[in-house]
Parts: C-alpha cells; sequence; structure tokens
C-alpha cells in the first residue's frame, strides 16, 4: 500500500503527505506500479469523456481530455517535454545539454515544442474519439496505462545521466522484478480492457508502441550518455501521443 501511495505522489498532483522517515529506497521500487497509477489516470479520462460527450462535440471534448490529463498531473511531464527540447535544441554537447536542461525558465525550443504537442495530442483525442462509442470508449484509458508501462521498461534498461539525480535515484534501485510485475501489469489491465471493449486485436499495438518508442529513448541515451527525470517525463508524454496515433490507426484497420 505504502508503494501505491508512493507512486500516486509521484506521478499526480494529489497532495499526499511526506514524512521524512520514509524509506527511500520503497519509494524509489514504487515505479513498479506506475502502470497502475496510469490504470487510474486513463479511468478519469474515461469518466470526463463520458460526460464530456453528453454536452458537446467530439472536438471540444477532446481539448477537454487534454487539459483533464494536464491537470491531473500538474504538467510535471511537460516541464520535462520543455527542458529536453531546449536542452537538445540549444546544446552543443552533453555537459552544455544538461545545464540547460536544470535551468526552470523555458526558452524558445521547449515553448514551441509545448504548444505544438498540446496541439497535436487535442486533435489526436479527437480523432480518436470520432471512432469511439459505448463500451469502446475504455480505449481512452490505454494510453496513460502505456505510457507508465513504458517509463519503468526505460528507468530499468537505460543508465542515469545524472549522478544524485531523480533518474538516478530509480534506476539505482530498479530490479527485475520490477520490470516483471509492471510489464505484467500492464498488459493485464490492457488485456481485461479490450476484452470488455470488444477490441483485443488492439492489443498487438503494445509491443509495438514500446519498440517505436525505444528509438527515441535510445537517441536520447546516445547525446546525454544516460537519463534523467527530465527525459522519463517526455518520454511518457511521447509515450502517450504515439499511443493515441497507434490507436486511431488500429480502431481503422484492425
Amino acid at each position: 500500500m505504502k508503494r501505491f501511495l508512493y507512486a500516486l505522489r509521484f506521478l499526480t498532483v494529489i497532495p499526499l503527505p511526506y514524512r521524512q522517515d520514509e524509506n527511500m529506497t520503497d519509494v524509489a521500487r514504487s515505479h513498479a506500479l506506475f502502470p497502475l497509477i496510469g490504470f487510474l489516470l486513463g479511468l478519469i479520462l474515461w469518466g470526463t469523456a463520458k460526460l464530456s460527450l453528453l454536452i458537446f462535440s467530439p472536438l471540444t471534448t477532446g481539448f477537454l481530455l487534454m487539459i483533464a490529463s494536464l491537470i491531473m498531473t500538474g504538467g510535471l511531464h511537460l516541464d520535462g517535454l520543455s527542458d529536453l527540447a531546449d536542452g537538445l535544441g540549444g546544446g552543443r554537447d552533453r555537459e552544455s545539454r544538461l545545464e540547460i536542461m536544470k535551468d526552470s525558465r523555458i526558452g524558445a525550443f521547449g515553448a514551441l515544442t509545448l504548444i505544438g504537442f498540446l496541439l497535436v495530442k487535442g486533435l489526436f483525442f479527437r480523432e480518436l474519439l470520432s471512432r469511439l462509442e459505448g463500451t469502446s470508449l475504455l480505449l481512452l484509458v490505454l494510453p496513460p496505462l502505456w505510457a507508465r508501462g513504458f517509463a519503468v521498461l526505460i528507468i530499468r534498461v537505460f543508465p542515469s545521466a545524472r549522478p544524485g539525480g531523480m533518474g538516478d535515484f530509480f534506476q539505482k534501485s530498479a530490479r527485475p522484478i520490477d520490470l516483471i510485475s509492471a510489464m505484467i501489469l500492464t498488459a493485464g489491465l490492457s488485456t481485461a480492457l479490450l476484452i470488455i471493449a470488444g477490441q483485443i486485436m488492439l492489443l498487438t499495438l503494445l509491443p509495438v508502441l514500446f519498440l517505436l518508442m525505444l528509438i527515441p529513448a535510445g537517441r536520447i541515451n546516445r547525446l546525454l550518455a544516460g537519463l534523467t527525470g527530465d527525459c522519463y517525463g517526455a518520454l511518457i508524454e511521447g509515450a502517450e501521443l504515439l499511443s493515441l496515433f497507434l490507436l486511431i490507426l488500429g480502431t481503422e484497420f484492425l
């Protein structure tokens, strides 16, 4: 239960209390439950869509879902996305990129990336909504679930770029059993949702997502000689966006 609360506190804006005597190893190993938090965030998106579609069009509902996903996480992952964009866009070498990413101020690369990303995410929500009805709306749960499952994979696979940073904090405590548990949780919840939605063939998109997302993750790893907390956040956002795109294709062709 403690690890669940740690994961919930880390990935959402829910104001759970923090104690000075917490076991930091347990805090770090809570990443094994990241997919469960993604599942809960997805359920909130599903509920939001159900209510919104009673009043608004898919276009308006799509942008409301984009705003809801931003509110639920407090923009934590988007902050990582903008920092990474500034670092990769403005830095000439590893050290300068990491230094730029530490700066809390947003630059031109980060601002443009955020604007474009949010517009595309809202439009992707709209496109997916136009293909869903009834129980198939449960597909909205999958992007947050899959993205946080992918986060556990990259925590385990790639080294930390900054000793003592957030990425290092999670990476050093990562165990094979945590990754195995997260993958089983991700696959199990996805299977249950897709059976209920009558779209079990879409489960084939899960390994496709992971394989495709390893490409940018590997590229960032090469540029920074590891990943940071900002990289985790950016890749979670990227995985959500790619999940939406794959689901749009999947509902059209599978």
